[in-house]
């Protein structure tokens, strides 16, 4: 029984962290990295069916083309788009507070298991756990937080 409460006591408070992450856009910096990790890896796999979906598609995807879960509301400030090459990019368009960023870029690799197409970019790349693998479009600005994928 107590485990029970525990339970919907746990999924209540995660649920609120979510759902203030993602009605409250304008203020990165009152949100947990950790809480923001899992939101861009969710959308970066909705850019990826998309994209699927539509393989001569190139150029930035609308958010309001991505199909999400139920439970999951786009915050409003990650940016997808597919190169010609067949890079699916999802980024942070947001400025984080000093800090926030290296924080945030952190958390993204911790949450996505060190993934080698997650990290930051630099100089049109991936910077990875597994260094500069990755060729990325040039819309993508210099040191932001990126997942990329190669899709074709």
């Amino acid at each position: 029984m107590w485990s029970t409460f525990w339970l919907a006591a746990f999924t209540s408070i995660v649920l609120s962290l979510l759902f203030n992450i993602v009605t409250d856009d304008q203020r990165p910096q009152n949100v947990s990295v950790r809480v923001m990790a899992p939101s861009l890896l969710e959308h970066h796999h909705a850019a990826i069916d998309y994209a699927r979906a539509y393989p001569i598609f190139t150029g930035s995807i609308s958010t309001a083309n991505l199909s999400f879960p139920a439970w999951y509301r786009s915050p409003g400030f990650w940016q997808s788009l597919v190169s010609s090459s067949g890079v699916v990019v999802t980024y942070s368009a947001i400025d984080f507070p000093p800090g926030r960023m290296g924080a945030f870029i952190d958390a993204l690799i911790q949450t996505s298991a060190g993934s080698v197409g997650v990290g930051r970019s630099w100089g049109g790349y991936v910077q990875s756990v597994a260094g500069s693998i990755m060729p990325l479009p040039s819309e993508v600005p210099d040191g932001v937080a990126v997942a990329a994928t190669k899709i074709r």
